[in-house]
């Protein structure tokens, strides 16, 4: 018999549904918030694996990168006269750092940089 009112309980709860209710002030707040995020950006980091003039040796890094870390997003620029390739986006200065130790171990003058992440 207790079983039987257990399992009643059980199965009664998973078919309550619930619904939050927001008010337009805090969705109007929030939505606000994003959309200011994403024009200026958040703070946060990249690792800087190459910055020099030498326009062959940033594509040659850069292959090298991309054959040992496929998955790591790669950004390519040219700010004359320099060359800047940064990979992957961190919101923390502690995950930046992980990786850093990871990349750091075939690119040795890797090293972070502050940047807006947008």
């Amino acid at each position: 018999m207790s079983y039987l009112c257990v399992f009643f309980l059980f199965f009664s709860f998973l078919n309550t549904h619930s619904q939050v209710n927001v008010s337009k002030n805090i969705q109007s707040l929030v939505d606000s918030s994003t959309s200011i995020s994403k024009k200026k950006g958040i703070n946060g980091f990249k690792i800087q694996i190459y910055m020099g003039a030498d326009r062959e040796e940033a594509e040659k890094i850069r292959k090298t990168f991309i054959k040992h870390y496929p998955r790591v997003k790669i950004e390519y620029k040219h700010e004359a006269p320099y060359y800047k390739i940064r990979v992957g986006k961190y919101y923390s200065k502690r995950q930046a750092y992980r990786y850093l130790k990871k990349i750091r171990r075939k690119f040795r003058n890797s090293y972070l940089v502050n940047v807006k992440i947008k």
